[in-house]
């Protein structure tokens, strides 16, 4: 497999396998009571850059690129891996 279609590959394993298992937390912390448990689900760290702003007079723009990782999203990266290397 070449250099650059392995790394597509691993790019889109690590944000669409956060992406599912951060959504997948969020209902679980909707469903869980109120304590340790749900908290645990709902700890997240942010890993990324926040938003630069730049304004050069003809016209301005944002650039900003933040994930919000927790357990479950990181559980989430190893299912998807596991079941696309069936694939690759």
């Amino acid at each position: 497999m070449p250099l650059r279609r392995k790394f597509a590959a691993v790019f889109l394993i690590i944000i669409v396998g956060a992406m599912l298992g951060s959504g997948f937390g969020q209902i679980i912390g909707k469903i869980l009571p109120a304590g340790p448990v749900k908290s645990f689900f709902l700890a997240s760290v942010p890993v990324g850059f926040r938003t630069l702003h730049m304004d050069l007079a003809v016209f301005t723009f944002d650039i900003g690129f933040m994930l919000r990782l927790n357990i479950i999203s990181v559980v989430g990266v190893v299912l998807l891996a596991y079941l696309l290397r069936w694939v690759y």
